[in-house]
């Protein structure tokens, strides 16, 4: 009784570090995320499919004015959220009006278009925002504040409306025209019906470098101006396409087409500008610098992609750490079963043992007795059964014991530290571990190792005596599965190999373990990975040998496992293992 408190009391011990190893590894993920999240200046939230919120980042948070504490004690919805933010009076929206929005604001995330959408708040500033689903039925919702990218928008229509009312009142006094253009902060250019300036502002002089004296000795027309701005080296392309590029700029001016076009200037400068038809045949041209404007939205792409990516990084962590608890719970209970196994089953090999011993001192006192012949042959006959039925009893025993520790075996936690390790010197020790076990097990056991290791293999990330346990699986199958081919195949000239090669793929290293044994049938091949399948005869296997090492491989360290084969000829196995740590 006391032994099974004391069982059940290591399991629930168990279970609790490994729910704590679990909560910590999560905690870590989502500290390393909520880092990133809150390096963008732009806010980003994330919600469930439930439309709660998973992550929301520092600039979300200030821009809305909502409390770490009013996130922490309500893990809000998007309901709550927009309720919280009218609360403070942000929303231009009357009280008898808000149901209505809140409704179409949580079914538009719900939809989950891609559409930017803008909103104008009650302190003046315009936010955009956008909405993308995710894979697992969630959303990202991105907000960026473009109150200055719409003041200058609101500045640059106002820009032109003055301009073209000066142009229309103070048509008689061209000082009074160009003392109004000055104050305009945008570069401003009337040419005439010829495409020859007419007026141009300080602000477009500033931008493209023109001076007063060559506005005045040349009076330039468009062609004139492109010229002269190409000189200055600020068009970014080589002087066997100007003229191309002045007949296009020429020629679009001269269709006045209202559009606004953009160009990237050498010194990294950004310029939209847009062409006007005058009344009278001439033209307006507009000129706004929106380098600023650029970089945010370049921002705001990356932003975005740093944001998914950081999500993708954490869904593959927690999909890990789940995995690991269900591999973590799963070997609790394989250990479980296992030892309350193991006494049982203690009594029948030990019992089985002695009583085929028994049967043996029973038929040597038997034999001082005087019985009748024919009797004595069925005695004989029945205690002869009885030992091959105890000798069968003690062979599967043996069996089931050595099933029950390879359960042991295989629910064990990890053992030793996650470290850089050489790959090509634990493959050697391997090699060598497996090597001298199985001469040690079998007398004459002889086998030919071939080494091809890649110098530039070099470390890799991860537990080195769980890998070992996984190499030493595969290699010690190898083995046996030629020393097999040399038994039964019957050719003397048949000489056992088995192969292992190293080779670095930058990211990640490929280890491939090769033997010239019997090969796997097709039939079995699905099967090999499967917990207790094993094509060995009853006694000399257990089934959990490379499903052991497909766990470690796979789903502790991250990595691959493939298999290629051919019946009667050769198995290789092929490992593939990320160098960095998958933790």
């Amino acid at each position: 009784m006391k032994e099974q408190s004391a069982s059940t009391g290591k399991a629930a011990s168990g279970r609790r570090r490994t729910t704590v190893r679990r909560s910590d590894a999560l905690s870590r993920s989502d500290q390393e995320l909520h880092a990133v999240l809150d390096t963008i200046d732009y806010g980003i939230l994330f919600m469930g499919p439930d439309l709660r919120a998973k992550l929301i980042n520092r600039a979300f948070r200030k821009m809305w004015d909502i409390s770490d504490e009013f996130i922490r004690e309500t893990r809000p919805t998007m309901r709550d959220l927009v309720t919280h933010v009218w609360s403070k009076n942000l929303y231009d929206i009357p009280a008898d009006q808000f149901e209505e929005y809140v409704e179409k604001r949580v079914e538009a995330v719900r939809k989950g278009t891609a559409s930017r959408t803008e909103m104008r708040l009650r302190d003046g500033r315009v936010i955009q925002f956008q909405t993308r689903a995710l894979p697992d039925g969630g959303r990202m919702l991105t907000y960026f504040d473009i109150t200055d990218l719409k003041r200058n928008e609101e500045n640059a229509t106002r820009a032109r409306d003055i301009a073209e009312t000066a142009l229309a009142d103070l048509g008689t006094k061209d000082q009074e025209l160009h003392a109004v253009l000055d104050t305009i902060d945008y570069g401003i250019l009337f040419m005439d019906p010829e495409l020859r300036a007419k007026l141009i502002n300080r602000a477009f002089r500033k931008m493209w470098d023109i001076s007063d004296e060559f506005i005045r000795e040349t009076r330039p027309t468009m062609r004139d101006i492109v010229t002269h701005v190409w000189s200055k080296n600020l068009y970014d392309f080589p002087a066997d396409q100007l003229e191309e590029y002045v007949e296009r700029r020429v020629g679009a001016v001269r269709q006045a087409t209202a559009s606004r076009t953009e160009m990237r200037l050498r010194d990294g400068r950004v310029i939209q500008f847009q062409t006007r038809a005058l009344p009278d045949g001439g033209r307006l041209l507009t000129y706004f610098d929106i380098t600023e404007l650029k970089r945010s939205e370049e921002m705001a792409t990356r932003a975005r992609d740093i944001a998914e990516a950081a999500l993708a990084n954490l869904k593959i962590a927690q999909n890990r750490l789940v995995q690991t608890e269900k591999l973590a719970s799963l070997g609790q209970l394989t250990a479980g079963i296992a030892h309350e196994m193991k006494n049982p089953l203690n009594f029948v090999n030990n019992f089985s043992s002695m009583s085929a011993e028994l049967i043996g001192e029973l038929q040597d006192t038997l034999g001082g007795i005087s019985i009748e012949s024919e009797k004595r042959a069925e005695i004989h006959e029945l205690t002869d059964m009885l030992r091959g039925n105890l000798e069968k009893v003690v062979q599967h025993g043996k069996r089931a014991d050595a099933i029950v520790k390879s359960m042991l075996l295989h629910s064990g936690q990890s053992s030793g530290e996650h470290r850089l390790t050489d790959i090509n010197a634990l493959v050697e020790e391997s090699l060598n571990r497996a090597y001298y076990g199985a001469r040690a097990e079998k007398q004459g056991f002889t086998i030919k190792m071939e080494r091809s290791f890649d110098p530039a293999a070099g470390e890799v990330d991860l537990f080195p005596q769980e890998m070992a346990r996984a190499l030493l699986n595969l290699i010690s199958n190898g083995f046996y599965a030629a020393m097999k081919r040399k038994t039964e195949g019957g050719d003397g000239a048949f000489e056992p190999a088995l192969s292992a090669t190293t080779q670095n793929f930058g990211k990640t290293v490929q280890i491939r373990i090769r033997d010239n044994g019997t090969g796997i049938p097709p039939e079995a091949r699905e099967k090999i990975f499967i917990p207790f399948f094993t094509t060995k005869p009853a006694g000399e296997g257990t089934g959990l040998g490379l499903s052991m090492a497909h766990d470690i491989i796979v789903k502790q360290h991250g990595g691959s496992i493939d298999v290629e084969t051919a019946s009667g000829q050769f198995t290789e196995f092929k490992i593939v293992l990320p160098r960095t740590s998958q933790r």
